[in-house]
């Protein structure tokens, strides 16, 4: 049985078009459940676009079946979070996709195979489609995919029990994690982390590369992407225009993907994603005044303030 498709989708119909009109040309379309979560109007501008992206959903064939979840109210952390539960508790695995991502042929197949093949190696946390603009040499095509220790959520892959892993980030747990291992990620992820644990940012995938980082797991990537993101052209909620992620040509192998039974990181490769996420060096200095301020006196602070009240 192949594992299900989630696509969470609001109001953006010509997005969601070309995701939907991208899988339903994988390979397995048409023996796999989709599952489109469909978020409600936010504003009453918004319920003509919902009411024509569940009109379509209601039209979409090619799959070995097709649920619309419709929402009645709009929260982009319910509809995506609680699809998830749905999915995780009911098939065990599952592939999530949002709206403005567009797939190869062969993702559907690569994420299969690589779910099953890493079922059991409980070092691998979860299955990229998403590889970025990083040096194509000899030494990545040499394989079909490579470790990193950075979650990706333009297209991915995951399993239940490492699903169940991420949860809020809150101050006592940077405790668990030196910031130096975070910039390993990027160095846009400890102030995505801080964002978090300040209740700024709810975000499934800054919160799955942090418990990733503490439990050290890793995500696997195709050599060459399976999937690009759309979502920044300035059409989403959360993006802006911005071209450093853009892959101009998606992979067009279809089957027979191989995987690496020696998990680990190839560090050039690492160190190329990793100058993919470079943030200003004013930003990088706040960050990380921030962070000591959070990890080391916030919590001394909040320790003499009990102890004065005893």
């Amino acid at each position: 049985m192949y594992a299900p498709v989630g696509i969470s989708v609001f109001n953006r119909e010509l997005h969601f078009r070309t995701c939907i009109d991208a899988i339903k040309r994988c390979d397995l379309a048409s023996g796999t459940d989709l599952f489109i979560f469909s978020d409600g109007a936010l504003l009453a501008k918004d319920q003509k676009k919902v009411s024509a992206i569940r009109s379509f959903a209601k039209t979409i064939s090619g799959f070995k079946s097709v649920s619309v979840i419709e929402r009645e109210g709009n929260s982009r952390v319910f509809n995506n979070r609680d699809g998830h539960r749905m999915l995780l508790n009911a098939y065990g695995r599952m592939i999530w996709l949002e709206d403005d991502i567009e797939v190869a042929p062969g993702f559907l197949r690569y994420m299969n195979d690589a779910l099953e093949v890493y079922e059991e190696c409980l070092d691998v946390f979860s299955v990229s489609a998403y590889c970025p603009p990083i040096d194509q040499s000899n030494e990545l095509l040499e394989k079909d995919a490579f470790f990193s220790n950075r979650f990706n959520a333009w297209g991915f892959g995951i399993w239940k029990d490492r699903y169940e892993m991420i949860s809020k980030i809150q101050t006592k747990d940077l405790q668990q994690v030196d910031l130096c291992r975070l910039d390993q990620l990027g160095c846009d992820v400890p102030a995505k982390v801080i964002r978090e644990v300040i209740g700024t940012l709810n975000a499934l995938d800054v919160r799955a590369m942090f418990w990733q980082t503490v439990h050290d797991k890793y995500t696997l990537y195709p050599s060459l992407s399976l999937s690009r993101n759309h979502g920044f052209d300035g059409s989403g909620a959360h993006s802006s225009n911005v071209s450093k992620f853009d892959i101009e040509n998606l992979w067009g192998k279809r089957d027979n993907f191989t995987f690496d039974s020696n998990i680990m990181l190839n560090q050039n490769l690492v160190n190329q994603m990793k100058d993919v996420r470079q943030i200003k060096f004013v930003s990088y200095v706040k960050i990380r005044l921030l962070w000591v301020y959070l990890k080391y006196i916030a919590p001394r602070l909040s320790f003499m303030k009990k102890k004065e009240g005893l």
